[in-house]
This record gives structure tokens, sequence and C-alpha cells, in this order.
């Protein structure tokens, strides 16, 4: 972060010349006023907390909703609607991203309360929007014409509903930039809780309309039509929302500048959000190509608790990037130092304690929640969690570098890396002929960004200290030992006998490693300080 020196208010001049420089997370309110700090950090409480409601929400719904979608449906038609859901995200790429380039312009314009600014910012995200449609046009029309080439073994009768269904999904995809602009201004006022929960309710209600839809026999257009009711319902429910909350809420003409500055912006973003789409779906793409949608669809279940660990690291890494932002932008070698430190021991200590409950629990969780024949085996489970730490890892790197404002060579390299672990894990499959070897080459693709992202996040927090490299080497052993503690467990034997409960004392002692083994001194007493009861008054009286 780079905010305003002390004792200064950045004009709006200043804010032409650089739209895209992030907000000063101190002085901004949540109404369009200046805020103190008491309030702003209530509306980053009430923010964190819909995005936990929101996926605590979406977890449940995922729960219940697939097993009887796979029942309604088939796992074949089950499997190519989730294949589905993720090939045709990355039409999402060639949008321009111009959203992401709204909120940062309008929480910016908060501080200078220039209601026209705003409104042309407003103006800014829809031309960028205008302009990279052909291009959206021309990408979603590519994944849908390429739809039989990228999932195996679509059965005939199947093939058109597909086809529709991807039809509708890219409407979807293509006016999902223009109706999320009064989402972005409500963010961008530190209103963001409100889209959440907005959003949180529709997943839920949309799931239901689906589960009947699929108990009465439609298929898989009718879902994707669900999909984009919900999305157009959505738009109008959160522009009401934005007209209400946000009085200068509008569309006014933009300067050139200030349009060049989007696309100066949208660049390295697109590319980034390319990388990021890949990294979270190289392995159901590699499987729907290679293994077809039935395939996908026991993927889905045996990977579902990486993929909850995944989504948990990230929450919780991103709530504590504008703390270290803060430091950063003041400059503080040591203390930005430490900072990240501190950032690098939490994102291991939750990453292995996550990722070593889904080796130990997620067998017997699978077989109750739809049967253990959905199941891809253990040596499979343990390369996904494996490779979803590595995963978490990665993110938190360039979480860390993202402070530098400077995501370019970033981008170069991550390309780089994900096209290799597309080829390495296709190049093992064919190889082995076993399911387990495409996250093996994957994992084995990704090292590039494992090696190198640490090295361009010592750029802006400094680099990592020799004992946080044996800490995180000690925390790969450490999920290996869960690996093989499940292998132990289940080995030859129902996955819901009394071994199960087992697996809850080595999960206390991989708690307890993790605690003493992958934490710094200074990193457990910060968490110790956290607790109500261990918290100690100051002098001036605060805590």
């Amino acid at each position: 972060m780079d905010p305003a020196p002390s004792g200064t208010t950045p004009g709006p001049s200043r804010i032409r010349r650089d739209p895209l420089r992030p907000p000063d997370m101190v002085r901004m309110g949540t109404d369009g006023t200046r805020g103190s700090l008491l309030s702003l950090l209530r509306a980053a409480g009430r923010n964190a907390l819909a995005n936990y409601l929101h996926f605590a929400v979406t977890t449940v719904v995922t729960l219940v909703a697939s097993p009887l979608l796979v029942q309604y449906l088939g796992p074949v038609a089950f499997g190519l609607w989730r294949a589905l859901q993720r090939i045709m995200d990355f039409g999402t790429v060639a949008d321009g991203r111009a959203t992401q380039a709204l909120k940062w312009l309008v929480a910016r314009g908060v501080e200078a309360g220039d209601d026209h600014a705003q409104r042309q910012a407003v103006g800014s995200a829809l031309i960028v929007w205008a302009l990279f449609l052909p291009l959206s046009l021309l990408v979603c029309g590519g994944l849908v014409w390429a739809l039989p080439h990228l999932i195996a073994g679509v059965p005939p009768e199947l093939a058109a509903p597909l086809r529709w269904a991807a039809v509708l999904l890219a409407l979807n995809l293509l006016l999902i930039p223009l109706l999320g602009a009064p989402d972005a201004v409500l963010v961008g006022t530190n209103q963001g809780h409100v889209s959440v929960l907005l959003r949180a309710g529709l997943f839920a209600a949309s799931n239901a309309v689906m589960l009947v839809a699929a108990w009465r026999g439609h298929g898989l257009p009718v879902l994707a039509a669900i999909v984009l009711a919900s999305s157009l319902l959505f738009a109008l429910l959160i522009w009401r929302q934005a007209r209400r909350r946000v009085p200068w809420f509008g569309v006014a003409r933009p300067t050139r500048p200030q349009v060049r500055g989007f696309f100066g912006f949208s660049g390295g973003v697109v590319l980034w959000s390319v990388v990021v789409k890949l990294l979270l779906a190289s392995d159901l793409l590699l499987i729907g190509f290679r293994l077809g949608a039935g395939a996908v669809t026991d993927y889905v279940f045996t990977a579902y608790a990486a993929q909850v660990a995944i989504s948990l690291a990230f929450m919780t890494g991103s709530a504590s990037m504008p703390g270290v932002g803060r430091l950063v932008g003041g400059g503080d070698a040591a203390r930005i130092a430490a900072a990240a430190a501190g950032v690098r021991d939490l994102t291991l200590f939750l990453a292995v304690l996550l990722c070593a409950g889904a080796l130990l629990f997620n067998r017997p969780f699978v077989a109750l929640w739809v049967g253990g024949e959905h199941h891809l085996g253990g040596l499979f489970e343990f390369l996904i969690v494996l490779e979803a730490l590595q995963l978490i890892l990665i993110r938190s790197e360039a979480q860390l570098q993202d402070l530098g404002l400077r995501i370019g060579r970033r981008v170069g390299i991550g390309v780089v890396a994900t096209v290799l672990a597309l080829l390495l894990g296709d190049l093992a499959w064919r190889l082995v002929g076993e399911v387990w070897a495409i996250p093996a080459g994957v994992i084995a693709g990704r090292l590039l960004m494992s090696l190198r992202f640490p090295r361009l996040a010592a750029a802006v927090v400094g680099p990592a200290l020799r004992g946080q490299w044996l800490r995180t080497l000690a925390g790969v052993a450490l999920v290996g030992a869960c690996g093989l503690a499940a292998e132990w467990l289940y080995a030859g034997a129902a996955p819901l006998r009394p071994a199960t409960l087992l697996a809850l004392p080595v999960f206390a002692g991989v708690v307890a490693v993790a605690w003493f083994g992958l934490l710094g001194a200074a990193s457990r007493r910060r968490l110790l300080g956290l607790l109500p009861w261990r918290r100690r008054p100051t002098e001036n009286g605060h805590a």
C-alpha cells in the first residue's frame, strides 16, 4: 500500500492522475464521508462476518444439493454440469476486469467527495466492458464450440443439452461485468457485506430451485437458465441497494485518461485471473478431458475437503494483508519483515491443520455423504491434498507481492508454470495410466511458482528466513505423515468403522506438533494474545 503522507489529503487532481491507487484505509469512511478508524473497523468486521456466513451457506448448500443432484441427474450428467461450469468460467478472463478497477477507484474517491468523478468511474467501467465485449463473445463462443473436445465421452443424447446449457452460461458471463457495477460501488464504499449476503441468499434459493427442476426431470439447460435468472435477480436487487445506500450512484461520461487507466490495470489482472482459474481447475480439466464426466463426479466428491481447505485458507490470508499493506506504505523494513513472517507462519500452520484434517477424515466423510464408491483412492486423495497445501502457500506469497502493486513478473512466471503443470499432468497420465498421476504432474509443474514467488515477495516484504523454509518442509512432512496414518487407519476396512475415532487423537497430535514446530515464538504469542482472557491493558488503558 502507498498511503498519503501524514497530514495531507489527496485532492481530485491527484486521484485522476493515479486512479487505481489503493485507498487510504485509515481515513476512509463507510458512507461516502470521512470516517473514523473505529467506523472502518466496524465495517470491515461486518464484511468479514458476511464473507464467513456466505462460505458457511455455500458449504451447507453444496453438501445437501450435490448428492441429490447426482441422484436426480445421474452421475454422468452431474459430472458434465460441474465440468461445464468450470470450463465456461474461463469466459470471464476476457471481460477486462473493469469492475475490479471500479472498486479501487470508488474507494479512493470516497476521500475526495467528488460525486461527479465517482459517476465517471462507473462510466469508465461500462466503456471498458463494451470494448472488451467482442473479445468476450469470441472466447465464450470458442468455449461452446470446443466443448465436445474438452470433455471425453459425452453421451450423444446429452450433446445438444450440454451446448444449450453452455450458451446460457455464456450469456450469463457476458452480462456479469455490466450487472456488477452496483456491486463494485457497494464494495468500494465499504458496504460489501450487503452484496455478499444477497449472494448467499440467492445461492441457496437458486440451488433449491435447481433441485426441484432436476427432480421433475429437467436437464442441464434448465439448470443453466436458473443460474442466469439468479444473476438477473441479483442485479436488480443490488441496483436498488446501491441507489438506496450510495447517494451519488449513477453514470457520467468519463475522461480519456480515466479510460486509459482502466485499460492499463486490466492487462495484468486479466492474465493473472487466467492463472488463478487454471490453478483451481487444472485437475478437473485434465480428468474431464482424459477420463470423462463420470470421473469428474468422483473427483468433485474426493477433492471436496481439499477445496474447502483452500477456501478457508484464502479467506484467512486475505484478512491479514491490509495490516501488512499499511506497514509497507510506512516503509519500516523491520516491522514489515516481522509482519510478513507472522503471515507466513499463520498461513503454514492453518494450511497444515486443514490439509491434515482433510486426509484423516475425508474418506469416512465421503462414504457418509455420497458413498465410498465415489472416492478415487488414498494415493489420489493424498496428492490432491498436497496440491492444496502447495496452492495455499503459493497464493500467500502472491498476496504479499501484491502489496507492491507490481504483478508483471509474477504473471509471466505464473503463465509458464501453469502451462507446464497442465502439460506434465497430461504427460504423467499418459505414461502411468492412473488417475493419481494427474495431480502428481500438476504439483511438479507448479514447483516453479513455489520456488520463485517467495523471491518476488521478498522484494516487497523482505526474504523468508531460513527457519521459515525449514518449517515449510516440516509442514509438508507432517501432511505426508497424516497421509500414511490415513492409509493405516482405513486400509482393508469400511471407512465408518471405529478406526475413524482413532483419527481424532492423531489429529490432536498434529495440532500439538504444528503449534510448537511450525509457529515461531512470536507468532504463538500473537495468537495467544487474541484470546479474551489473555489480553492485558497497557499503560494508557487500552488492550
